[in-house]
């Protein structure tokens, strides 16, 4: 889906592979290295308790968006982060990550979306699962 993205709208969505020498403005970015002010983090009340474990830091990026404010990465920034090493992979984990996922899409961008979306990612479970673990939207 990321790759329909970035070459319908690349100005929108940057590539996320490609090695930038300037600092870019993003959609959101990873919480694992996601730095703000306290201000802002209460000007938009906070998280939003109904994302659990995945995309909270999506949906901190659409609201601080709505309030002005960018997502910007820094290309001299450098961090190790393990993704999902802690909790490990299974049925259960990729259930909450799409039930996240839907609702931050749903939330910010709308039903119609979030059913496109949610075709898409069917789709996808039902025609390449991976290692016995359907495909994780993160």
């Amino acid at each position: 889906w990321s790759g329909f993205l970035q070459a319908s709208n690349p100005k929108r969505y940057p590539d996320r592979k490609k090695e930038y020498d300037q600092p870019v403005v993003v959609n959101w970015v990873n919480g694992a290295f996601m730095f703000f002010r306290s201000s802002d983090f209460d000007a938009i009340g906070g998280f939003d308790t109904n994302v659990f474990l995945y995309f909270e830091e999506m949906d901190l990026g659409h609201r601080l968006r709505k309030i002005g404010k960018q997502c910007v990465l820094h290309p001299g920034a450098r961090i190790l982060h393990y993704q999902g090493v802690s909790i490990g992979r299974s049925r259960e984990i990729d259930k909450e990550a799409y039930i996240s996922y839907l609702y931050v899409v749903r939330k910010n961008r709308g039903w119609a979306y979030a059913l496109m979306i949610n075709l898409y990612l069917i789709l996808v479970c039902l025609i390449k699962p991976k290692n016995g673990i359907y495909y994780q939207p993160y």
